[in-house]
């Protein structure tokens, strides 16, 4: 044989291995069947439940420890008195005034206050503050407040 023929041989057989490679990597990667999921229905039928009664044990007997009947304590029944609701008056956080200290402007009841941090007029205590937000107390109860603009 000629060079010239064992060089086109040669490459030929280069490139089919190297096609059949390829293909490998094309049928892994793209895969031609294609997936079908049947939905099926499933019917849900819950059960019945049955009530079930509760039985208690009220012992009759002596305690072996003391030698006396057993009774059974009875609490007495407190009254819970209801908290009254705090209802806080109309605030709205105006902004913020930066200096040697930060001073917040807040309306209460339409009337502008000057706040720093601690400070209390009209009742209202100004706990803590960050750029957009406010939390003031009133009367032991505490709220937030948002920047209005």
């Amino acid at each position: 044989m000629k060079k010239n023929q064992k060089t086109y041989l040669l490459l030929i057989a280069v490139v089919a291995v190297w096609g059949a490679i390829g293909y490998q990597f094309y049928t892994r990667y793209n895969p031609e069947t294609t997936i079908v999921i049947e939905n099926k229905r499933s019917l849900f039928n819950p059960q019945q439940t049955q009530e079930v009664t509760s039985y208690t044990i009220e012992p009759d007997y002596r305690d072996p420890f003391t030698g006396k009947l057993y009774q059974k304590k009875v609490l007495p029944k407190r009254k819970v008195t209801p908290k009254p609701a705090v209802v806080f008056p109309a605030i709205e956080f105006k902004g913020i005034i930066e200096g040697n200290q930060k001073t917040y402007i807040i309306a209460i009841n339409n009337q502008q206050e000057i706040f720093q941090l601690q400070q209390t007029k009209q009742e209202v205590t100004l706990v803590k503050a960050t750029g957009k937000e406010v939390t003031l107390k009133y009367q032991n109860e505490t709220k937030k407040y948002t920047l209005k603009e």
